[in-house]
């Protein structure tokens, strides 16, 4: 900052300041980011759901939704839930909240299909979690395609993490 001028009466400090930024809403489950999925969650192991949480979902959410897809085969859909509670722990491991709407996945099944990777190769998946600023009415028979439909038609945000399945 250069010194003021003789006739100067005033002198104005610039001073910076950071700027503030928002937290993002985020969702995470068992793994590292794009990283390999513990196989207890494969059908290499137990096949059971993984635990997901959230962090910073904004206070006007209702409730949230989540899809698991399988990007490297075509978005096969192995899980889609509606009308989740927004809380740290979304879904604990290996079960459903109690309310939730749980799709009939594209395997045929209503719930949590595991990933599964043919062997030698590498699967890529992606969980997004969305969120809404209502319950939404679904029937107890939805697809995953119905839930997926619903969700991209009223969702406020959505949050994704990407993990992988390397068969051996």
């Amino acid at each position: 900052m250069r010194e003021p001028a003789p006739d100067q009466v005033q002198t104005i400090e610039v001073a910076t300041t950071p700027p503030t930024t928002v937290p993002f809403f985020t969702a995470s489950g068992p793994w590292p980011e794009d990283g390999e999925i513990d196989a207890a969650h494969t059908c290499a192991g137990a096949g059971t759901s993984p635990a997901v949480t959230v962090t910073n979902v904004p206070t006007d959410v209702v409730s949230l939704g989540l899809v698991l897809v399988d990007t490297t085969s075509g978005n096969a859909a192995h899980w889609a839930v509606a009308n989740l509670t927004p809380a740290e722990l979304l879904v604990p491991g290996g079960a459903v909240p109690d309310g939730a709407v749980v799709a009939v996945n594209d395997f045929g099944v209503a719930g949590y299909e595991p990933p599964c990777a043919a062997a030698g190769t590498r699967h890529e998946y992606l969980l997004m979690v969305y969120s809404f600023d209502q319950d939404l009415e679904l029937p107890e028979d939805a697809t995953s395609d119905d839930l997926t439909a619903a969700f991209e038609a009223a969702a406020l945000d959505v949050a994704m993490s990407a993990f992988t399945v390397t068969a051996p």
